[in-house]
C-alpha cells in the first residue's frame, strides 16, 4: 500500500494519512512513512491528519448524509447492531471525502477489501454533501510463486512468502519461483524474457524498491542476465524487503493459544490408541461456546468434512445448489463430485454482499441446498442472518436445507447469533463453524455443523470408523478454553487493518 501510494502521488503529490488511533501511538503511521520513503526513488509528501475539529466537523457531515435504511441494506445492519458500528462506517467515508484546507479533493483511495462495502455508500454521500469521491483501488495480493499470474495461497505454502518465513526459507522459495525466461539460455540472450510471466520478477516489483525493479525489468527483456543470475543478484535485496517490512509491524499476532502446544504433549502417549469415533466431548465444548446443545453439534475434520456429508445426504437426480459467487470454491467442488447442478449468483455489486432477492429467485423445486456465507468469504460485507432466513426459508422446498457458512463470523462487528431455539425452530439451517480462523488451528483441521438434533444424528453416521485424531482433539480442547486469546486475535486482526486510511 505504501509503495503504490508513492508511485500514484509522485514527488509533487500529497498521500494523506489518517491517524485514528485516538491514542497518540504514531507508530502504524510512521512505519507507512517509512514505507512510503522505502518504497520511492522521490518520496511525495506524507500529511497525517488527527483527530482534529475540522475532521470531525466534516465527519458529522457526512453522517447527517446518510439515511439508516440505506446502510442497513449497504452493511447488514439489524436490530441487534450496536451504535458505534454505522457511526464507525461514517467515520471511514468521511476518511475517503476529507481534505484539509487548501488541499486537492483526493483523486485516488487505497483500500484493504474488507472495506470494499464502503464504495457504494460513499457515492451517495458524496453526492448529498457535494463532494467529488475518489477512485477506490485495492490492494496487491502477493503474486503464486509456482503458477504466474496468480496470486499465492496459504494453502499451499511453496506459493508464497509469509511475514514469519526464515530468510534460508525466502531465499528457498523466490530461487525455485516460476520466471518467464526463454526455452534455452541462447534464445533468452537473443530474444529476452518475458517478465509478465515470471513470479519472481513479481517478487522483486512487490517487496524492493521501484528502480531495482525497473533495472530487473530492463535486464531480462534485453536478455542480458538469465534467469538464474538475476534470482542469485535480486535474492538479498527480496530478504531486505520483506524484513523491512516486518521491522515495521506494530502489531503482533496473536497466533496459536499457549496452552495449545502443552496440550498436544500430553496427548502424544496416548497415540498407541485408536481416537474414538464419537467426539461427545469435543461437541459439548463447543456447544458452550456457540450456545446450543451438544446433540446439535457436529464434530469433524475441518468444517468441510460436514458439508461434505450434508452433500451426500442431499444429493438427488437432477438436484441443484443454489450458491453466491464469487465465494468459497469448495461448493462448486462438491456439488460435481455428488452430481449436482450447480446454480451460482452473482453478489449485489453495490454492496458485496448475497444478494438475497436474486437467490431467492434462483431457488426452484429441484434446490437441494442453498449456500450463503456470513460474511461473504472474499468481501467480508454481510447482511443480517435474520434477513436471511425471513427471505430464503419460505422459498425452500420440502426436503432443501439452507447452508450458513460462519467461517469468518468471529470476525465481524456482530457476529450472526446461532443458538439452539433458532436450530429447533428452522430445522431446515445448518450452520458450519470452524477453529482455523479466530482460533488459529488451520493445521489441526478442525471444524463443526450446527443443526437441529435430527439431522446432527444423520451427518454424525456419516464418519468413518474413527473420528478426529487425538493430537487435534487436544489442541481444539485448548483453544475452546483460551477465549481471551480468541479476543487478542480478533482485536489483533482490527488494530492491524483499522488505523490507517490513505488517499
Amino acid at each position: 500500500m505504501a509503495r503504490a501510494a508513492g508511485e500514484l502521488a509522485g514527488h509533487a503529490g500529497t498521500v494523506l494519512a489518517f491517524d485514528a488511533s485516538g491514542d497518540g501511538d504514531r507508530r502504524m503511521v510512521e512505519a507507512f512513512r517509512a514505507a512510503v520513503d522505502h518504497f520511492t526513488d522521490r518520496a511525495p509528501h506524507v500529511h497525517v491528519v488527527d483527530e482534529a475539529p475540522e475532521l470531525r466537523s466534516f465527519q458529522r457531515r457526512a453522517a447527517r448524509a446518510l439515511p439508516l435504511e440505506r446502510l442497513r441494506r449497504i452493511y447488514g445492519f439489524d436490530a441487534k447492531t450496536p451504535l458505534t458500528v454505522p457511526l464507525d462506517a461514517a467515520d471511514m467515508l468521511g476518511y475517503f471525502l476529507f481534505h484539509p484546507a487548501g488541499s486537492d479533493a483526493p483523486g485516488v483511495a487505497l483500500v484493504d477489501a474488507l472495506q470494499a462495502p464502503h464504495s457504494a455508500a460513499l457515492r451517495h454521500c458524496a453526492r448529498a454533501i457535494g463532494a467529488t469521491p475518489p477512485v477506490l483501488l485495492y490492494r496487491r495480493l502477493s503474486p503464486h510463486l509456482r503458477r504466474a499470474g496468480q496470486r499465492g495461497s496459504v494453502r499451499e505454502p511453496s506459493s508464497v512468502i509469509f511475514l514469519d518465513d526464515s530468510e534460508e526459507t525466502v531465499r528457498s522459495k523466490f530461487a525455485t519461483a516460476t520466471t518467464g525466461g526463454g526455452a534455452s539460455v541462447a534464445e533468452h540472450r537473443a530474444y529476452g524474457g518475458d517478465p509478465v510471466r515470471c513470479s519472481a520478477f513479481a517478487t522483486v516489483e512487490l517487496l524492493c524498491s521501484p528502480q531495482r525493479a525497473r533495472t530487473v525489468l530492463a535486464q531480462c527483456r534485453a536478455g542480458h542476465v538469465t534467469c538464474a543470475q538475476c534470482k542469485d543478484h535480486n535474492a538479498d535485496a527480496v530478504v531486505a524487503g520483506l524484513k523491512s517490512i516486518t521491522d515495521r509491524l506494530p502489531t503482533a499476532r496473536a497466533g496459536v493459544p499457549a496452552g495449545v502446544g502443552p496440550a498436544v504433549q500430553r496427548a502424544v502417549p496416548t497415540l498407541h490408541r485408536p481416537p474414538p469415533r464419537a467426539c461427545g466431548d469435543l461437541e459439548a465444548a463447543i456447544a458452550t461456546r456457540t450456545q446450543v446443545t451438544a446433540e446439535q453439534v457436529v464434530a469433524a475434520n475441518g468444517s468441510t468434512e460436514v458439508v461434505d456429508w450434508l452433500f451426500r445426504l442431499q444429493a438427488r437426480p437432477g438436484a441443484q445448489v443454489v450458491a453466491t459467487e464469487p465465494g468459497f470454491e469448495l461448493y462448486r467442488d462438491l456439488a460435481q463430485r455428488h452430481g449436482f447442478e450447480y446454480v451460482p449468483v452473482s453478489w449485489d455489486p453495490a454492496t458485496f454482499a448475497p444478494d438475497l432477492d436474486t437467490v431467492g429467485q434462483a431457488i426452484d423445486e429441484r434446490t437441494r441446498l442453498v449456500v450463503v456465507e456470513l460474511p461473504h468469504s472474499v468481501s467480508g460485507a454481510a447482511v443480517s442472518l435474520e434477513a436471511v432466513t425471513e427471505r430464503l426459508l419460505p422459498t425452500l422446498p420440502a426436503g432443501a436445507r439452507l447452508l450458513v457458512d460462519l467461517a469468518y463470523a468471529d470476525f465481524t462487528d456482530t457476529p450472526p447469533r446461532i443458538d439452539a431455539d433458532l436450530l429447533d425452530d428452522y430445522p431446515e439451517v445448518v450452520a458450519f463453524g470452524t477453529l482455523s480462523k479466530a482460533h488459529c488451528l488451520l493445521g489441526a483441521r478442525v471444524g463443526y455443523g450446527l443443526t437441529a438434533a435430527p439431522l446432527a444424528t444423520r451427518l454424525r453416521e456419516q464418519r468413518l470408523p474413527y473420528g478426529i485424531d487425538a493430537l487435534a482433539t487436544a489442541a481444539a480442547h485448548a483453544a475452546l478454553a483460551d477465549e481471551q486469546r480468541v479476543h487478542r486475535t480478533l482485536q489483533a486482526n482490527r488494530t492491524a487493518g483499522a488505523p490507517v486510511s490513505c488517499s
